[in-house]
């Protein structure tokens, strides 16, 4: 077959141009922060997450609005990122890439767990769930020194009860000590 180069994606992308960022469904931070536009980028991202939480480029895109918003100022912008990347996309390789970076203070994540924790009230129904699903990845990726405080470790024994997920104590490290 003389034509199989037809059929090539390079010869594709040469014939019918280069991928765009319109093929990236997200507002990118390329297209809003070289021209000063900080504001509508920060809108339009929200604007995005609140239509698509789900999208495949969510947590991409999260992690993006919680660098801008850090950067500029706008921390209760930035608040909300860290809580959907740690509470929401947990999973993901930018709420890993959070995780081991907070980690790597056990007391300060540890802290900022413990407000989340004190939201229980004010957050979604299911946030006592995604709450032990953190701490368990948290702990994964970062070592059982999260575990070390006892006032952390009843409030998640609270939350993990209040979720029905008591079990998910047992999936703990080995290492992780649950006396003293």
């Amino acid at each position: 077959m003389k034509f199989r180069f037809l059929f090539h994606p390079a010869f594709a992308i040469l014939v019918f141009g280069k991928l765009s960022a319109a093929e990236v469904p997200i507002p990118l931070t390329e297209d809003y922060l070289p021209a000063g536009r900080v504001s509508a980028y920060l809108e339009d991202a929200q604007e995005f997450l609140r239509k698509k939480p789900k999208d495949s480029y969510a947590p991409r895109l999260t992690q993006d609005l919680l660098m801008v918003a850090k950067a500029t100022g706008k921390d209760k912008i930035a608040e909300e990122a860290r809580r959907s990347l740690l509470f929401r996309y947990v999973n993901s390789l930018q709420a890993g890439h959070l995780l081991t970076s907070l980690g790597s203070d056990p007391k300060a994540l540890r802290g900022f767990l413990l407000q989340e924790a004190d939201r229980v009230d004010e957050a979604e129904p299911d946030f006592p769930a995604r709450f032990c699903r953190c701490v368990l990845t948290a702990v994964r990726r970062t070592g059982p020194k999260l575990l070390e405080d006892n006032a952390f470790r009843l409030r998640l024994l609270l939350l993990a009860e209040a979720a029905g997920a008591h079990p998910v104590l047992a999936t703990m490290p080995r290492s992780v000590s649950w006396g003293s």
